[in-house]
């Protein structure tokens, strides 16, 4: 099974999570493989699509310039209620500009807000499945050669407990893209 985050992956394909995961198929217990897998994610396509929005930020700064040349420039020597009403739709257009290009640079700051803190909760979340894994790895070998008394419970309680880090980690995720949500 393969992992976008890198931190994940190599989390997986320890030694310790995979002997985790043997016990833990060989008693019933959840896999944590499959748990980790659900605390997946790319933080590197966060950071690419916030990207995206500052270039769009970018050329919407240019084109709010833009405009705002031709207005003046066609605006000169223009007087009367022709000029009043283009005026007032002018200055409403540019402040659609404005208000456009600043939730969109909003937007980009909190995508890579949302970006780093998500490759923290996903490395976190990694380091914690290996460590509760090799904490548990004498009981997983007992219980791969049959001896199961006590050991498959150490084995459950360590699946139990990454299956725990991984909907709390969930949890921590959903927040920002409240977050994320919130600012766009």
């Amino acid at each position: 099974m393969g992992f976008q985050h890198p931190g994940l992956d190599r989390a997986a394909n320890s030694g310790e999570v995979v002997l985790l995961a043997e016990a833990a198929a060989a008693i019933g217990a959840p896999d944590p493989v499959q748990a980790l897998q659900h605390a997946d994610c790319d933080p590197p396509a966060v950071v690419a699509q916030a990207e995206s929005l500052a270039q769009s930020a970018k050329a919407l700064a240019e084109a709010s310039h833009a405009f705002d040349a031709g207005f003046t420039e066609i605006s000169r020597g223009w007087e009367g209620e022709s000029y009043d009403r283009f005026s007032d739709q002018a200055s409403r257009t540019q402040r659609s500009y404005y208000d456009t290009a600043t939730r969109t640079h909003e937007g980009t700051n909190a995508c890579l807000r949302v970006a780093e803190a998500g490759e923290g909760i996903t490395n976190k979340v990694a380091e914690e499945a290996v460590a509760i894994a090799g904490s548990a790895a004498e009981a997983s070998r007992l219980v791969l050669i049959g001896e199961t008394d006590g050991s498959a419970d150490v084995v459950n309680m360590a699946c139990r407990d990454i299956v725990l880090t991984v909907q709390d980690a969930l949890t921590r995720v959903g927040d920002l893209a409240g977050d994320l949500t919130n600012a766009i």
